[in-house]
């Protein structure tokens, strides 16, 4: 399966070295594949820069990576997404760090699904910051990862993408919970930044 990951920031280069390691193709979707600052990527051997319209084209599953403000506009420059399937790493978070907003009452999931013309959206892969997503294992029990989206095609393989690169994967119910997933991960981002917790926590199930 040919996987890209748009955007090479700190989280999107993390899950493309992890899906790597998972055995994948992934190829980063990013505005100037020549650029020096992607210079680490291009020599680490484990994968390949393109532009994103290019990196869209050629695969069947995205990584959506880049900072909220980013999200509307590198969306927008698919204009037909052709039932592929989009996986929304991101948080809608404010320009000045206080919060989340949400559009109308909508996640930033949903909002992404107005803008992804075609797209099958999926919201995972943002509940936890770019250093559990390499070392999502600890030695008590594996990370918590949620997935919500209408499509169970969809949830199914991000689901099995997290599960592939170490995670406790399961699906939170429809996109609509994505909402819930964004509050999660900013509660993470409070403990970890503002209550000075450090990013080396993770969320776990416990089941009886």
């Amino acid at each position: 399966m040919n996987i890209s990951v748009i955007g090479a920031g700190n989280v999107g280069s993390a899950l493309g070295h992890a899906l790597h390691d998972a055995g994948h193709c992934v190829v980063y979707g990013v505005r100037d594949p020549e650029s020096s600052r992607y210079q680490d990527l291009r020599e680490s051997g484990k994968t390949s820069l393109t532009t994103i319209v290019k990196a869209v084209e050629d695969s069947t599953v995205i990584l959506l990576a880049v900072p909220w403000q980013a999200a509307k506009e590198t969306v927008e420059l698919i204009h037909n997404w052709d039932g592929k399937i989009l996986i929304d790493c991101t948080n809608p978070i404010k320009p000045d760090f206080s919060g989340l907003e949400f559009e109308q009452g909508l996640s930033g999931a949903e909002q992404i699904a107005l803008w992804a013309n075609g797209a099958r959206v999926v919201k995972c892969f943002n509940q936890t910051g770019a250093d559990n997503m390499i070392h999502p294992n600890y030695q008590t029990s594996k990370m918590l990862m949620f997935a919500a989206g209408d499509e169970h095609e969809a949830v199914e393989t991000a689901i099995e993408f997290a599960k592939q690169i170490g995670f406790d994967a399961v699906s939170a119910g429809k996109l609509h919970i994505s909402r819930q997933l964004e509050e999660l991960a900013w509660l993470w981002i409070h403990l970890a930044i503002k209550e000075g917790w450090g990013t080396s926590f993770a969320f776990a199930l416990m089941k009886r």
